[in-house]
């Protein structure tokens, strides 16, 4: 799996993008569960990731990745 953490939470754009890669289709499938449409998922997504880039600096545990993308999604 993917974890260039010191570079996305330094702000490079480039180590960030595998992280999306990665997570984005899982965090779409949370979504599209819970709102039921494809568009408001992809919104959903979209919103969730843009969180992520701006809040990349609080994750201690960058094991906890992954949980911590799904769990905003839920949240969103």
């Amino acid at each position: 799996k993917t974890q260039p953490w010191s570079s996305p939470q330094g702000g490079d754009q480039g180590a960030f993008a595998p992280l999306f890669a990665e997570w984005s289709d899982r965090c779409f499938d949370v979504a599209r569960r819970i709102v039921r449409d494809d568009g408001q998922a992809a919104e959903v997504t979209q919103e969730t990731f843009l969180v992520v880039w701006q809040q990349i600096d609080t994750l201690r545990n960058p094991e906890a990745f992954g949980g911590w993308v799904l769990r905003m999604a839920r949240n969103r």
